[in-house]
This record gives C-alpha cells, sequence and structure tokens, in this order.
C-alpha cells in the first residue's frame, strides 16, 4: 500500500501539471483574436484556416494561424485540465482534512479524464499536427493518473471507513490486565 505521504505528492503534481497544461491551451488559444475577423467571410469553410495580415514572416509568406478543429481540440482539452485541476485541489483539500467526499471527485474526474484522453488519443487523433514531444507527455499522464488512480482509491476507502479502535470492554482486576488474559509471571514472594 501507498505510503502516507504518496497520496499528497499525487495531488501535488496533479496541481502542477494540470495547472501548466492549462495554461499552454490557455495559451495557444491566444491566437484566437484574428478567427473573428474572417467568420463572415463568404469563402471561408469550416476546416479552412485563419491568417493574420501582422503575421506576416520575413520572406513575405503568412504564417498559420488554428483552424476551427484545432480550436475545438484545444477548448476541449482546457475544459477537461481545467475540471481535473478543480479535482485535484479537492484531493489535496481531502487528504489534508481526511474528507472522503473531498476525494470522490478526483477518482471519478480521473477515470473520466484517462477514458477520454486514452479514446482521443488512439481512435479520434487522425492528423499529425501534434510533435512527438506533445503526444509523449499526453501518453505519459494517461499512464500516470491510471496508475496513481489506485492508490488514491485505497486511501478514499481508509478515510470513509476507518478500522475501529477495540477497546477492551472490562479489567481483570486479579491480574491487572485487559481481557482476562493472564500473562506468564513469576509469583510474587510475601
Amino acid at each position: 500500500m501507498a505510503g502516507s505521504k504518496w497520496p499528497f505528492f499525487i495531488a501535488g503534481f496533479s496541481i502542477f501539471f494540470f495547472s501548466l497544461s492549462s495554461l499552454y491551451y490557455i495559451g495557444g488559444l491566444m491566437g484566437l483574436y484574428n478567427f473573428i475577423e474572417d467568420i463572415f467571410d463568404a469563402d471561408d469553410n469550416d476546416n479552412s484556416t485563419t491568417t493574420d495580415p501582422d503575421m506576416a514572416a520575413p520572406d513575405g509568406d503568412e504564417l498559420k494561424s488554428l483552424s476551427r478543429v484545432q480550436i475545438a481540440e484545444y477548448t476541449l482539452e482546457l475544459v477537461m485540465d481545467i475540471t481535473i485541476l478543480a479535482a485535484s485541489i479537492f484531493l489535496y483539500v481531502g487528504l489534508k482534512k481526511k474528507i472522503a467526499n473531498f476525494i470522490s471527485p478526483w477518482l471519478v474526474i480521473s477515470f473520466l479524464h484517462v477514458v477520454v484522453g486514452s479514446v482521443w488519443q488512439f481512435v479520434m487523433e487522425t492528423d499529425d499536427d501534434d510533435s512527438f514531444m506533445e503526444e509523449a507527455l499526453n501518453l505519459f499522464i494517461e499512464v500516470f493518473v491510471s496508475g496513481m488512480w489506485y492508490p488514491i482509491y485505497k486511501q478514499y476507502k481508509a478515510i470513509r471507513n476507518p478500522k475501529a479502535v477495540i477497546q477492551p470492554t472490562h479489567q481483570c482486576y486479579a491480574t491487572g490486565t485487559f481481557g482476562c488474559h493472564k500473562t506468564a509471571t513469576a509469583p510474587i514472594e510475601v
């Protein structure tokens, strides 16, 4: 079973990583300032990319910005990361204060995050726009979250159903022990 500090490491790492990941997706979506201008273009289709005239490369070519599909992907990933970030904060507080109801959202959301993320990465991801490093990092996070689910679940069960401490019901006055179990002691000479 995991040590008592291991679930805190998991909660802290989740808070740290999903904070950075959320900032990454927010930064990626900041390129949307030019998307609004081209929404009403008649010759624009759903999979086209929008360009910004101010983002011209030194050789005169225009740099591409995000397509609508990429914007939808970034938005979905941002919502997933912010949700699991909030659940990770609840996880940390639940572990610190030993409140099982604060741990359960992380268990549910992380399970859904692994399922949706795995389906997204292995089934739906068909374009090669993602770099190898980004795909490897996503795979690492999916494996990490799925591997750390069980230790958190064990901690959740330990907090939810604490083992009852058995108190002796009476004391044997003859021997001075609890539960009338006699110990092997030498007789006392008077």
